[in-house]
Parts: C-alpha cells; structure tokens; sequence
C-alpha cells in the first residue's frame, strides 16, 4: 500500500484503499485499446474477481457474452468523447446497478482512456417500483371513484 516514510498513507494509497471499501460498487479504468488499466472496488468479489485478474485484460474479454451487446457501444461511446448511463441487473442476482461509462481525458484534453463505474442502486429501485404501484392504484381509485375526493394540506 502506498505509505510515505512516516508510515502514513499516501495520497495514492488512501485513493487505492477507499476505492476498494466503496460499497457494492466497481471502479474500472480502462485505456484507448480498452485494456483495463485499474480495477478496484467491493463489488468485484462478489464476482470472484480480483484486481491482478482483470489487469491488463481486454474489457471485450472480461464482459460475460450477455452483457457485451450493452457495455460495448458505451465503451467505445466513451472513447468518442460521450458519457453513457445505463441501469442494468446484477449477475445472477435481484440487484439493480446504475452504471456510468465515461471519457477519461489527458492534459491536452484529448480522450486517453475510460472510466467505468458501477453502483449498486437496489433499494432506489425498489422504492421505485413501490411509489409507481402506489401511485398506479391511486389513479385507478380517482378515475373510478363515483363520489368527490378532496386532498387538503395542513394549511387548508
């Protein structure tokens, strides 16, 4: 782990320490060849996966067969020069995940590479789904209700 001579975490360090710890999520960085440069987070044990394993690798290599017809386009979009969010299933699970594909741009702002991250949004999207089923049964009690119905607030 990047610790400076004093033992305390370097910049670097505490950056490769807190991507690992962010929850449920994945950080990957991948070069204009789409060769993953950096990959790091919690969610990639959940998939058996380790940073050493995927280092290196093609992310076209990496991608399960199922998903390579979504992420591709935004891979390349992001080598373009666009941004790309796309909310997906977990493998193999009920989980939901929010994932944003973006350029990674160089000092003359040039696109050198992408970035990948993935967040799991489970519960957002569950609440969701709640609020819509509340509110579908709601119209279908107003659109059908033969008597008058009055919401007030508070103030009246």
């Amino acid at each position: 782990m990047g610790q400076d001579a004093a033992g305390a975490l370097t910049r670097d360090g505490l950056l490769a320490l807190a991507l690992t710890q962010m929850p449920a999520s994945v950080v990957v960085v991948f070069d204009a060849e789409q060769r993953i440069v950096l990959a790091s987070g919690s969610g990639l044990a959940s998939r058996g996966l380790t940073s050493e394993m995927l280092a290196g690798r093609r992310a076209s290599d990496v991608l399960p067969a199922d998903r390579r017809e979504a992420y591709l386009p935004a891979l390349a979009a992001a080598l373009e020069g666009r941004d790309t969010t796309l909310e997906v299933p977990g493998f193999g699970s009920d989980q939901v995940f929010s994932v944003l594909i973006s350029p990674v741009r160089g000092s003359d702002d040039e696109v050198v590479g992408g970035l990948f991250v993935a967040t799991d949004v489970t519960e957002r999207a569950r609440l969701l789904e709640r609020a819509e089923e509340s509110e579908a049964r709601f119209r279908v009690l107003a659109e059908n209700a033969s008597d008058v119905v009055y919401l007030a607030g508070s103030d009246g």
